[in-house]
This record gives C-alpha cells, structure tokens and sequence, in this order.
C-alpha cells in the first residue's frame, strides 16, 4: 500500500512509499525488514551479506516472519512473556527478536524506507518494536483479564 502525503500547496505532493502497510481496522501491522538467518544469536550483525528481505505481520495475537523470496513462513507465534525484543544502544537501524522459544533473530530496517534515510530507517525500528511491544502487552493483558 502506498501512503500519499498530503500538502497544502497547490502542487500535489510526490508520492512516499511507508514501511508500514496500514489495515483499515488497525487489527494487524506488516512490515518490510531484513532478516538474518544464518546468524541467530542474540548480538547485532555488522554485515549485511547474510540478510534477506522478510514481510513482518503484527496481529492481535499473533506475529508472523515471512521470508518474501522463498514465500516461507519462519516463525508465527502467539505473543508471550517470554517474546523480548532487543534494541542496541545508539543510532542503529537493528534489532533481535527473542522467540518464547528462545530462537534470536537479528533485524535490520536500513535500506527499507524510501527514499532511503538513515533517519527513516531508525524510525521505522522504533515503530516495529514499539508496536510489536504494544501489541505483546494488549495479549497479555487479554489473557490475565479471561483469567480473573
């Protein structure tokens, strides 16, 4: 989906491909991102030979890593405590996504944002994780709510 941003000049504005992919419900997220797989640790990955363009969906419940060349689903998972998601301290475009069964998957958002920002690509991290954690904690809280 590509977002259109909106001016008030009387020229129309170019147009923005966004990282985000919005539904019209707000019930799930898609993100493009670059996964590396051949390196599963919990460290960041300083190269970039080993990533691959990946589609990132955030439900409700549940994400989903989709690797966009073969078409393969790697991981699709309810939220759980044990999901972490680890950001490095400083200006990076990376993360690692800590499964509830421990697999670590490093990610990159550099070289996605368009036209390509460094800036844009930070910022998209940030709005992975932040609503990757948003989405977590409303799960959770679902599920300690049918508890009581």
């Amino acid at each position: 989906m590509k977002v259109i941003s909106v001016s008030l000049d009387k020229e129309p504005a170019p147009r923005r491909e966004c990282l985000a992919h919005h539904s019209t419900m707000m019930d799930h997220q898609t993100f493009d991102v670059f996964a590396s797989l051949g390196k599963k640790t919990e460290h960041m990955v300083d190269s970039s030979d080993d990533w691959e363009l990946a589609l990132l969906t955030l439900k409700r419940s549940t994400y989903q890593i989709k690797i966009q060349s073969t078409d393969s689903v790697i991981i699709e998972e309810k939220y759980s405590s044990e999901l972490s998601m680890k950001v490095p301290y400083g200006y990076s475009a990376e993360f690692v996504l800590v499964s509830s069964g421990r697999i670590s998957i490093p990610f990159t958002t550099e070289g996605v944002s368009q036209p390509n920002s460094m800036e844009e690509d930070v910022r998209s991290r940030d709005l992975i994780v932040l609503t990757m954690r948003t989405f977590q904690n409303k799960a959770l809280d679902g599920k300690r709510k049918g508890k009581a």
